[in-house]
């Protein structure tokens, strides 16, 4: 995986996406659990009668990595990744139709996704990249963006 592979098609910075990785943090819970044996205090507590239920999507959880939609991760019917491939687009912003409607559900939950376009096409992705790595590393997460937005 290079990190043009992070660039979505539709603007986005895949290295910027808190379910790209689930692995770690699902592994760290996990271990906690494991090491309290949880599974047999959970059988005590009102309410956790499902946990055998969770303990096993936490366990799948601890498989999971999504290497971003040019990788084969994400929806692999996305009308945005098919247009692009289509019509040989590297993102939505070689496009002269953009933004278009079939971008809509994606700008809906990630507003910024224009502006990351109308950016790609003024500086260009290698530029872009860099510039989403430093705000990563800054601490930018859409986990954080999409969390404010359901207040």
């Amino acid at each position: 995986m290079t990190e043009r592979d992070l660039l979505a098609f539709c603007g986005l910075y895949c290295g910027a996406c808190g379910l790209r990785d689930l692995k770690e943090p699902a592994e760290k819970m996990k271990q906690i659990l494991d090491a309290y044996n949880y599974g047999e205090i959970a059988k005590f507590i009102p309410g956790m009668e499902e946990y055998p239920a969770f303990e096993k999507t936490l366990t799948e959880f601890t498989k999971q990595f999504c290497p971003g939609c040019r990788q084969g991760g994400g929806n692999p019917g996305c009308v945005i990744r098919i247009c692009a491939k289509e019509r040989g687009f590297n993102t939505c912003a070689d496009c002269n139709e953009m933004p278009c409607e079939k971008a809509k559900f994606i700008t809906e939950g990630y507003p910024s996704v224009i502006e990351n376009l109308k950016r790609i096409k003024k500086i260009g992705s290698d530029k872009w990249l860099e510039e989403q790595r430093e705000k990563v590393a800054a601490g930018f997460s859409y986990t954080d963006m999409l969390s404010k937005k359901k207040k």
